[in-house]
């Protein structure tokens, strides 16, 4: 087993005003700035406006200018779609009609979970991530669920943007761990080394991946 990185989670069992006193004044602030903004939630339980939400994704990874293999295939959309639709919820926030932000969220029997999301500049402007997470939050609890699990940060550096603005939302964190299994460790050691040397600087950043020999040029960042 090896930890990855710290994750922040929600407990769910407190009240719903004790889990938003919770949240860091910062965090609370920016949820009524939206709302004050005029900006409203649709729980889309049956993705509409799923489309709406694929293409604000893909609009942010172009200005984020990541990796190529962060740009889904329409098959992964598809059955993100399917899954959402099953054991999720589709969270839109809507300024005059026009989704400006888009966040899908998953559950299981006792946890839910944070997946992907993205907001329009206006959204980016209205601090729509944290409205929609706050009601992502609420949904959960709603739901039945004990938790819900925000995932971390792009590093596993306490400094992290991402893992910053999710610990607005709860100091509790929990690691996360991966097991690995190498089934035919010469040949594995082989092609690994291979890569390697022909990615220096990528060797180090990504060593913990396994499957690193499958990133082409257009996957590292």
């Amino acid at each position: 087993m090896i930890a990855l990185r710290d994750y922040v989670s929600v407990e769910l069992t407190e009240s719903k005003e004790k889990i938003f006193a919770g949240f860091s004044s910062q965090n609370r602030n920016k949820i009524r700035k939206a709302e004050k903004a005029g900006v409203t939630i649709d729980y889309d339980s049956v993705c509409l406006r799923f489309k709406e939400f694929v293409s604000i994704y893909l609009e942010n990874m172009k200005r984020l200018q990541v990796a190529k293999m962060y740009y889904f295939s329409p098959a992964f959309f598809e059955g993100l779609k399917t899954l959402a639709k099953t054991s999720g919820i589709l969270i839109n926030a809507i300024e005059d009609g026009n989704v400006i932000g888009s966040t899908v969220f998953l559950k299981g029997k006792t946890f839910g979970h944070y997946f992907l999301s993205s907001a329009t500049e206006k959204g980016r402007s209205h601090a729509v991530s944290n409205l929609m997470l706050h009601h992502g939050i609420l949904w959960a609890k709603e739901n039945g669920l004990h938790s819900i699990h925000l995932g971390g940060g792009v590093s596993a550096e306490e400094s992290d943007p991402l893992l910053v603005f999710k610990k607005n939302f709860s100091e509790k964190t929990v690691k996360f761990f991966i097991g690995k299994r190498i089934h035919d460790e010469k040949a594995y050691n082989s092609i690994v080394q291979q890569w390697d040397e022909k990615h220096p600087v990528e060797a180090v950043k990504y060593k913990f991946i396994l499957q690193r020999y499958r990133f082409k040029e257009e996957d590292l960042l």
